[in-house]
């Protein structure tokens, strides 16, 4: 029998598989999206209605009220309620093509940024992670709008609820990111920022929280796959 290659005895198939990162089982315990309906100031669809008609301008109204209750002063639970909500109609490839290349995400950064409560964090974090797994085209203004160095400063809240939440979803950019430049005609708005190359070989520290480091090191093994 011929000796087999290095690089046979070395890699494994699963060094090859993708995984999810963000909502990743074999990492953390995922939780159930429950909104309450009754309290949300619009008429609330499930994903497969919304998925049906995300191309048509039959979803055109409801997207728009969606915003506006996402965009309005509230209590926190009123704004937590609404975000429950966006995240469990975003979850399929089509609906997260749409709403990821829209001015949701203007608001969903802008959201990130000033609020201050560690829930609606998480949730902001959260949605943005799940917009990105889902997606299969992203618009470079996405890569140009900051998003990458937007996670490095969250990563850096003191809540570890939030951290988690912010480098599973830097993860699942970087993974983005660096598909599209194993592309050679790939556009250099997606190169990697060094500060996000830096927070990720941060997390992976040997005194970080334990999920903390799972979520980076699955992001550097789907990067490498």
């Amino acid at each position: 029998m011929p000796l087999k290659s290095i690089d046979q005895l070395l890699i494994h198939n699963s060094d090859t598989a993708v995984k999810p990162i963000i909502g990743n089982k074999d990492i953390e315990k995922a939780t159930e999206l429950v909104f309450n309906a009754s309290q949300l100031p619009f008429q609330a669809m499930n994903s497969d209605q919304v998925s049906a008609t995300i191309e048509t301008p039959a979803i055109e109204g409801h997207l728009h009220e969606v915003y506006n209750a996402m965009a309005s002063s509230g209590t926190v639970n009123d704004k937590l309620n609404v975000l429950i909500y966006f995240e469990s109609i975003i979850l399929n490839s089509n609906v997260a093509n749409r709403l990821i290349n829209s001015a949701f995400m203007g608001l969903l950064m802008k959201l990130l940024k000033n609020v201050k409560s560690p829930h609606l964090k998480q949730r902001l974090c959260s949605i943005i992670g799940q917009l990105i797994r889902h997606s299969t085209v992203i618009g470079n203004e996405v890569a140009e709008s900051g998003l990458a160095l937007l996670f490095c400063e969250t990563i850096k809240d003191k809540n570890d609820k939030v951290r988690k939440k912010a480098v599973a979803s830097l993860g699942e950019f970087l993974f983005y990111a660096a598909t599209q430049l194993d592309d050679e005609q790939a556009d250099p708005v997606w190169d990697i920022p060094q500060a996000a190359i830096v927070t990720i070989i941060k997390c992976l520290g040997v005194g970080e929280e334990e999920t903390v480091r799972f979520y980076a090191c699955k992001t550097v093994e789907n990067i490498t796959a």
